[in-house]
């Protein structure tokens, strides 16, 4: 029995015949609390839930939660097992991006239509072969046109798993974690987490678990769900997503991530989405840092300083622009000689180092394969003027394996 169910009886499940369990749904939402349980013909079990209430579900709360809904007491058969699943809410839904059905399908619209029917090297959306994207991750108002740009690269038939890296903002983590949530909310529709593969990764020993409160802090990562929801909206019920949030983990750990993960990235139905912004510059972010065009090297300004040459969003794209070219190149070490050199705030660049070494991994496994990365857009949020000003770059990219 796995450790996270709980019996409210005695009753074991090992002598079930799988073809004979048979099950129903029933949803329910008592205050923040979403539930679904499931009524199997045999014992009753409870499945660990973590939520925002301070504890778990109990056996009496069972009770008072059929209370709820019946107005009358469970009797608790030997012939019923109730299960709760761990639904991930939309946290950031209604300030991030639109909680309103309608409108946030009306946005994506918009920001897909926008994207020109070819790339600036000449090719057509959809990219055939693009098993891979990197996107930006900020509020939809900001990123969401830019990241449009990556989404439209999918050829959403031939997907069947979506994983999704992103980095952790709000807790340190030596690792990656991997979610314990059966579904995840969006406002275009819930995604179903693919349970057997995060619990193959976590049979490696090398993940894991977050918490859901973590899980539903953490920004990087639902930034990418209504798009998914969005482009997969055909076939929403046929696919299943794989996230993972990857922490401030070096080089070496990078390479067996990358690693352990590059079985999957070969699998041509499934995709890889890559949450990451590139440069937050400014006093507020305690990077300054400039390019002269006079000057070799980088100059830290202080908050008097004046300078033009060239203007400081200059300077920032050229330092953005640097390492985008890195990661066309494919080469995992000099992109983090780059990071060391830079000090560049790319908040996804452990995720960006894990898919770097997770295709070098499928290179040394077949030489002749074709690998490319290539961005299609960069923008970043304010031009920064002057040394009080503030911006966040935006970059989207997709990864070709032929």
């Amino acid at each position: 029995m796995r450790k996270d169910v709980f019996p409210l009886l005695q009753p074991s499940l090992s002598s079930i015949h799988p073809f004979q369990i048979k099950k129903t749904y029933l949803y329910f939402f008592p205050r923040k609390l979403w539930c679904r349980i499931t009524f199997f013909h045999t014992h009753l079990f409870l499945h660990k839930n973590t939520t925002r209430a301070t504890h778990t579900p109990t056996p009496t709360l069972i009770r008072i939660l059929f209370f709820f809904l019946f107005q009358q007491s469970p009797t608790v058969s030997p012939n019923k097992i109730i299960i709760i699943v761990m639904n991930r809410v939309a946290s950031h839904a209604g300030s991030w991006y639109t909680d309103s059905n309608a409108r946030l399908n009306a946005e994506l619209d918009k920001y897909l239509d926008k994207v020109p029917p070819l790339t600036e090297q000449g090719e057509s959306y959809p990219i055939e072969g693009a098993r891979a994207i990197i996107a930006p991750h900020a509020g939809y108002s900001y990123s969401g046109p830019t990241a449009a740009y990556a989404y439209k690269c999918i050829n959403a038939s031939e997907v069947e798993r979506v994983f999704i890296l992103g980095p952790s903002h709000h807790v340190y983590l030596d690792g990656c974690a991997l979610s314990r949530c059966d579904t995840y909310e969006t406002p275009l529709g819930n995604l179903t987490l693919d349970k057997a593969t995060i619990q193959e990764l976590y049979n490696t020993r090398k993940f894991q678990w977050m918490s859901k409160d973590v899980d539903e802090e953490e920004h990087s990562i639902e930034m990418h769900l209504p798009y998914t929801a969005k482009i997969f909206s055909g076939k929403l019920d046929q696919i299943k997503v794989v996230p993972i949030m990857v922490g401030a983990i070096d080089e070496r750990k990078e390479k067996i991530f990358g690693e352990l993960l590059s079985p999957y990235l070969s699998d041509p139905k499934t995709l890889f989405i890559i949450s990451s912004d590139f440069c937050h510059w400014g006093i507020r972010f305690s990077y300054t840092y400039y390019q002269p065009n006079d000057h070799e090297g980088l100059v830290r300004l202080g908050s008097n300083d004046v300078v033009d040459n060239p203007p400081i969003h200059e300077s920032i794209s050229n330092l953005d622009h640097e390492g985008m070219r890195l990661i066309e190149s494919l080469d995992h070490a000099s992109f983090s000689n780059y990071l060391r050199t830079t000090k560049n705030t790319i908040c996804g660049r452990h995720p960006i180092g894990v898919l770097l070494c997770a295709l070098e991994t499928l290179h040394q496994q077949n030489p002749s394969q074709q690998q490319r990365i290539q961005f299609t857009k960069y923008a970043q949020s304010n031009p920064c003027q002057k040394v009080r000003d503030s911006s966040v770059s935006y970059a989207s990219a997709y990864v070709y394996l032929g």
